[in-house]
C-alpha cells in the first residue's frame, strides 16, 4: 500500500493509468483515418482482429515492468529501456516486409535467421513483431510525452535512424554469406553496432539529442558550398613536375614493401612486388580521375607515364626491348571502374578488397567463411596504406590533407 501510495506522490504512472492511456490512443487512431493511413502498424492491426488481444497481452506486460519505477525519473529512464527494445524490433523484422530486400534476399537471411521455420512462416512472425512493436511504441511515446520526455526530432528519431542502418549493413553482410560472396561494406556492421551500443548508454543515463534532419541537411550543403570553395579545380594536363613528385612517391612505395615496412599485415606479404606496383598506380589513376584531371584518357596516359619511370627506376632490366605502350594496365583501369561503380555505396573498402586479392593472390573460395574474414581483415588493414596513395596524390595537385605515413 506504501509503496503505491510513494510512487503516486512521486508522479509515477500506473499500470493501469498507462494501460488506459494506450487503449484510448488505439481508439482514436482506429477511428481515425488519417492516423491509419500513416501508421501502416496501426492498419495491420486494425484489419487484423485477432492480433489485437495477443498485442494488448505484450503491451500490458511493457506497461507492467514500466508501472515498477520507484520514481518519475525512473519511470522516463525504464520508459526509454522499453521503447529501445521495440525500435530495435521494428528495424530487425521490416526488411522482410519492405521492397529493399528482393525476395530472394528475404529467403537467404530467413534461412539463415530462423532454419528452422518455413519461409512462409517467417514472414507471418516478422510482419506480428514488426506491428506489435510499432504500436507499443506509438502508446509508449504518448506516455513519454506526457512525462515530458518525448519531443519531434529527440533520442528515438536519432536511435532509430543509427540502428536501422546497423541492421541493413548486417542483414546485407548475412545475405552476401549465405551467396558465398563478401560484403563489400561487412566492415560497417561492426563499426554500426559500436555506435548504437554507445548511444544506447548514453540514451539510458538520460542524454538527448536534437536530431532534425532538415537542419543537418542545411549544415551539410553548407559544409559542401566550404569544401568546394577550397578545392582545386580540376586540371586539363598533368604538368612534367607532377609526374616527377608522383615517380619519386611510387619508388619510395616500393623500398618501403621491399623493407617489410609496407603491405605486410597479419603474416601476409605480397606474393609478386609487381602486384604492389599495380595497386599503387592503380590508387593514383582513382585520384587522378576523381579529383584531379578534367578527362579520363588523361589521367590513363599519366599513369602509364608515371609507371614507366617507376620502373625504369626500380627494375630497368624487366623493361628492356619495350616501350610505354607495352605496359599493362587492365586492373589499374579495373580498380578503377570498381571505385566509378561503387561510389555511392563505400566505394574505397570495396577497392581495398579487389587490393588484397591483387596484393596477396587470394583466390575466391565461395562459401568459405575463414577465408572471407581474412579477405576482410586484410582490407581493413589496407584502408590506410591506401589512403596515403590517395592523398598524396591529391596533394600534389595542390590540395591541403594530412597524411600519415602508412
Amino acid at each position: 500500500m506504501f509503496k503505491k501510495l510513494r510512487q503516486r506522490l512521486s508522479g509515477v504512472l500506473t499500470c493501469k493509468n498507462m494501460a488506459r492511456r494506450s487503449e484510448n490512443y488505439i481508439e482514436e487512431a482506429m477511428n481515425s483515418e488519417e492516423q491509419r493511413s500513416s501508421h501502416s502498424a496501426l492498419r495491420q492491426l486494425n484489419s487484423n482482429v485477432p492480433w489485437l488481444p495477443v498485442w494488448r497481452q505484450e503491451h500490458y506486460a511493457i506497461l507492467q515492468r514500466v508501472a515498477e519505477s520507484r520514481t518519475r525519473q525512473e519511470q522516463v529512464l525504464n520508459l526509454r529501456r522499453e521503447l529501445v527494445k521495440l525500435i530495435e524490433s521494428v528495424s530487425m523484422a521490416q526488411p522482410f516486409l519492405l521492397d529493399a530486400f528482393t525476395d530472394e534476399d528475404k529467403r537467404l537471411l530467413a534461412a539463415k535467421l530462423h532454419p528452422d521455420m518455413a519461409f512462409s512462416d517467417v514472414i507471418v512472425r516478422e510482419s506480428q513483431r514488426y506491428v506489435f512493436s510499432d504500436v507499443s511504441s506509438l502508446c509508449l511515446r504518448l506516455i513519454s510525452s506526457e512525462l515530458g520526455d518525448a519531443r519531434k526530432n529527440d533520442w528515438f528519431a536519432f536511435y532509430s535512424n543509427a540502428y536501422g542502418q546497423y541492421t541493413e549493413h548486417l542483414y546485407k553482410e548475412l545475405i552476401a554469406q549465405a551467396r558465398g560472396d563478401t560484403y563489400a561494406l561487412g566492415l560497417l556492421a561492426p563499426l554500426s553496432k559500436k555506435l548504437v551500443e554507445g548511444l544506447k548508454e548514453d540514451i539510458f543515463q538520460g542524454a538527448n539529442w536534437d536530431y532534425d534532419k532538415e537542419a543537418m541537411e542545411r549544415e551539410r550543403q553548407e559544409e559542401e558550398a566550404l569544401r568546394k570553395a577550397r578545392t582545386p579545380s580540376k586540371q586539363q594536363t598533368i604538368l612534367n613536375s607532377q609526374i616527377e613528385k608522383l615517380t619519386e612517391f611510387l619508388v619510395e612505395r616500393m623500398h618501403r614493401m621491399q623493407d617489410g615496412n609496407l603491405y605486410n599485415f597479419h603474416n601476409h606479404q605480397p606474393s609478386n612486388p609487381l602486384s604492389a606496383i599495380t595497386v599503387d598506380t592503380g590508387l593514383i589513376l582513382i585520384a587522378l580521375c576523381e579529383w584531379c584531371l578534367e578527362d579520363r584518357d588523361t589521367a590513363i596516359d599519366a599513369i602509364r607515364e608515371i609507371l614507366w619511370r617507376a620502373v625504369n627506376t626500380i627494375a630497368p632490366d624487366g623493361v628492356q626491348g619495350k616501350t610505354k605502350e607495352d605496359l599493362p594496365l587492365s586492373d589499374q583501369i579495373e580498380l578503377l571502374n570498381i571505385w566509378e561503380e561503387s561510389r555511392d555505396k563505400g566505394s574505397f573498402i570495396g577497392v581495398c578488397i579487389v587490393a588484397a586479392h591483387l596484393l596477396f593472390d587470394l583466390q575466391s573460395k565461395p562459401g568459405d567463411k575463414e577465408h572471407s574474414e581474412t579477405v576482410g581483415s586484410i582490407s581493413a588493414a589496407l584502408v590506410d596504406a591506401a589512403w596515403e596513395v590517395i592523398a598524396t596524390t591529391k596533394n600534389v595537385f595542390g590540395w591541403n590533407i594530412e597524411i600519415s605515413p602508412a
